[in-house]
C-alpha cells in the first residue's frame, strides 16, 4: 500500500494510519490512566503529542477497530488488543484548547461538556442522564463523576495546548479548580499535553497542579519503527511503484532521513514527501550529484516556520534560546564550555540544558550536547548568528568596574557632603561653638553654624565674635563679625553666618581664627583648620553621579536583561500572558 506522507496533524484516518514508534508510550500512558492518575505530557513542539492524544482516546473509545488494519506500523497494529483491554471501563474525550472561541472558564466548560458528549454518547435522556446544567467548573464535573460512579466507567479528559489556558488572566484559579477535580472526583482523570511553558510550570512547581498530576515526558518514537514502517517500506513500495530508483539501494535514503530528523516523525514525513515528488535522478535513473542539497532545500522550505520555532519560540527564555544557537554553530560542546562562551554560570546553563534535553531539543553523549536531527541543527547554522564569545576574564573586569561605579556614586555623595565638624573657643565665663563641613573644596559656599553659651555666674552684657581667614569669607550682614547682647546667666543662642572659600594658595587646608571681645575687652582668641579637597566637584556630583549610574547601566545592560527576563517573572509570580484579557467565575475551592 503506497502512502501519502502528510506533515498536517488532522484527525483523520488518512494521518493516524501514519503513527509510528508510539506503542511502549501508548502502553506507559494507558497504564497511569488505568491506575486513575493524571497526566501531564511535555514534548516539544511537532513531536507528536497531538497523535499520541489521537491514538489514546481512539483505542478507549475502540474507533480505532476503523482503521487498525490500515496502520504502518506492525508492532502497533498487534498490540491494539490488549491496548483496549487495559482500558476496558474507560471512556475517553479529546480537545484541543485551539477550538475556544473565547478564553474564559464557561467557553472552556462548554467545549469540555461538548467533547464529552460527542466521543462518549455518555449524557443519554433515554438513559435519564441529562446534559450538565451548571455553570461552575467543579459543580459539573462532580455531577459527572456521579454518572460515572453508577455505571462503572472511568472518564479520560484529553487536552491539547494546555498552555492556552495559562494564558488566562485567572489561570491559577481555574488550575485550582481541576486540582480540586482530581483529588474529589476518582472516577475522571485528565491528560494535559502542553510544550516549553507547561513543562516550566510543573518544573517550577508554579501550578496548582503539581503533586497532583504525573509527569510524561515525549520523546522521538522508537527508531526501529521510524525507519522500517514509515521510511523504508514505503519508500520501497514508491519506487518500485514508480520505476524510479532502478540500481539505488533504498537504505541511502534511509540513514540519510533518520539522520536529518532525529526520528522525529514530523520532519519524518517531511523529508520522505519531498523524496516522493522531486525528481533527484538523471536520465539514467542515477542519483542526481549532489542530490542531498535539493532535498533539504525543499524539506526546510516546506517546514521553515517550525525550524524557526524551534530557536525562536517565545516560551523558550534568552539562556535556552543562546544554548540552541551556540550548539547550532558548535555542536559537542560541555556545559563548561557553554558557560564559558555565554559568559553566564554553569549552574544556569545546567538547569537549562537539563530542560532542553527533557523536552528532546538536544542529546548528551559522554559530557557533550548536541542538536537533535541534522536539518534541524544546519537550519540553526545558517539563520542564527553564533553568540559572541565572553571572555571570563574580560567579564570579571567588566563586572569590577561596574561595583566600582556603582560604589563611587553613593561615595562622591559623602565626599561633597561631609559631616559637621564642631570647633570649640571657650573664654571666662562662657564659650563660643563653629560648627562647619569637615571639609571644604575651592569656591564653595555655605552657612556656618554659631553658637554662644554663658556658663558663668554673671550676665553678659555684650558679646563680640570676629571670624577671620585668609581663604574663606565669612560674612553676616556684610561684616566678618557677630554681636550678641545680651547674654543672660545659663543661656545659649544661635546664629548663622554665610561663609564663601577662595583658598589660592597651595595647601591642603583651610586656616580661620575666632576673636571673642567680651564687654568690650579682649577675651580669647583661637583657630581652627578644615581640611581642603583636592578635587572640587560638589558642584557638579549630581551629574557626575548620574554619568556613573548610566555608564554601569551601559555596560551591564545585556546581563541585566537576561537576568530580569529570566529571573523576574518568577520572583513576582507573573505568567505569561498574551493581551487577551480574560475573567473567570468560579468556585474559589
Amino acid at each position: 500500500m503506497n502512502i501519502n506522507y502528510t506533515t498536517s496533524t488532522v484527525d483523520s484516518i488518512h494521518y493516524k494510519r501514519l503513527i509510528c514508534g508510539r506503542t511502549d508510550d501508548t502502553a506507559k500512558l494507558l497504564g497511569y490512566i488505568v491506575s486513575g492518575l493524571s497526566v501531564a505530557i511535555f514534548g516539544e513542539r511537532r513531536i507528536g503529542k497531538t497523535s499520541l492524544l489521537y491514538l489514546i482516546r481512539d483505542i478507549i473509545n475502540g474507533s480505532i477497530n476503523v482503521y487498525q488494519s490500515e496502520l504502518i506500523d506492525e508492532s502497533l497494529k498487534n498490540a491494539i488488543q490488549n491496548l483496549e483491554a487495559k482500558a476496558s471501563n474507560c471512556i475517553a474525550a479529546y480537545l484541543t484548547l485551539h477550538d475556544l472561541n473565547n478564553v474564559e472558564s464557561k467557553d472552556f466548560l462548554q467545549l469540555t461538556c461538548h467533547k464529552i458528549q460527542n466521543d462518549t454518547q455518555l449524557f443519554s435522556s433515554n438513559q435519564g442522564i441529562v446534559y450538565p446544567q451548571h455553570n461552575s467548573l467543579v459543580k459539573t464535573f462532580e455531577y459527572i463523576n456521579n454518572i460515572l460512579l453508577r455505571n462503572s466507567l472511568q472518564l479520560v479528559i484529553l487536552i491539547d495546548e494546555i498552555e492556552l489556558l495559562l494564558e488566562m488572566s485567572n489561570s491559577q484559579q481555574l488550575f485550582r479548580n481541576l486540582r480540586g477535580i482530581i483529588q474529589s472526583c476518582t472516577q475522571i482523570v485528565f491528560v494535559l499535553a502542553g510544550a516549553e511553558y507547561w513543562h516550566k510550570q510543573i518544573k517550577d512547581k508554579t501550578s496548582p497542579l503539581v503533586n497532583n498530576i504525573q509527569v510524561f515526558y515525549l520523546k522521538s518514537p522508537a527508531r526501529f519503527a521510524i525507519e522500517n514502517y514509515l521510511v523504508k517500506i514505503p519508500l520501497q513500495q514508491y519506487f518500485v511503484s514508480t520505476g524510479k530508483n532502478a540500481g539505488t539501494n533504498t537504505d541511502i535514503f534511509v540513514q540519510t532521513v533518520i539522520d536529518w530528523t532525529g526520528c522525529k516523525p514530523y520532519y519524518t514525513q517531511a523529508a520522505c514527501q519531498v523524496l516522493t515528488e522531486l525528481d533527484i535522478y538523471t536520465r539514467n535513473q542515477q542519483l542526481a550529484k549532489g542530490w542531498q542539497d535539493l532535498v533539504v532545500k525543499d524539506i526546510e522550505d516546506s517546514v521553515e516556520i517550525s525550524l524557526n520555532n524551534f530557536y525562536d519560540n517565545e516560551n523558550l527564555d534568552v539562556f535556552s534560546k543562546q544554548i540552541l544557537i551556540l550548539l547550532a554553530n558548535k555542536s559537542g560542546l560541555t556545559v563548561k564550555q557553554i558557560s564559558n562562551q555565554l559568559g553566564c554560570s554553569s549552574k544556569i546553563i545546567w538547569d537549562r540544558v537539563d530542560d532542553l534535553e527533557s523536552l528532546y531539543k538536544i542529546r548528551k553523549q559522554g559530557s557533550e550536547y548536541y542538536i537533535i536531527g541534522e536539518l534541524i541543527e544546519n537550519w540553526g547554522r545558517k539563520t542564527q548568528d553564533i553568540p559572541k564569545t565572553v571572555n571570563k576574564w574580560f567579564q570579571r573586569l567588566k563586572w569590577i568596574t561596574i561595583t566600582c561605579l556603582l560604589l563611587l556614586a553613593p561615595y562622591l555623595y559623602f565626599y561633597t557632603h561631609p559631616p559637621l565638624d564642631r570647633f570649640t573657643c571657650k573664654f571666662t565665663g562662657g564659650e563660643v561653638v563653629v560648627q562647619m563641613p569637615k571639609s571644604l573644596e575651592q569656591n564653595e559656599t555655605g552657612k556656618a553654624k554659631i553658637r554662644a553659651s554663658n556658663t558663668g555666674k554673671a550676665k553678659i552684657k555684650s558679646l563680640l565674635i570676629t571670624i577671620q581667614s585668609t581663604t574663606i569669607n565669612y560674612q553676616k550682614e556684610e561684616t566678618n563679625q557677630i554681636k550678641i547682647e545680651p547674654l543672660n546667666r545659663g543661656e545659649t543662642k544661635f546664629v548663622d553666618m554665610s561663609f564663601a572659600s577662595h583658598r589660592s594658595e597651595q595647601t591642603n587646608i583651610f586656616k580661620s581664627s575666632i576673636s571673642i571681645s567680651k564687654d568690650n575687652n579682649q577675651s580669647n582668641t583661637c583657630s581652627f583648620e578644615i581640611l581642603a579637597r583636592i578635587i572640587p566637584v560638589k558642584r557638579y556630583w549630581g551629574i557626575v553621579n548620574f554619568l556613573l549610574v548610566t555608564t554601569s547601566g551601559v555596560l551591564a545592560r545585556k546581563d541585566l536583561f537576561n537576568l530580569v527576563s529570566t529571573t523576574l517573572p518568577n520572583l513576582l509570580g507573573i505568567e505569561k500572558k498574551d493581551q487577551t484579557i480574560v475573567v473567570l467565575k468560579d468556585d474559589e475551592d
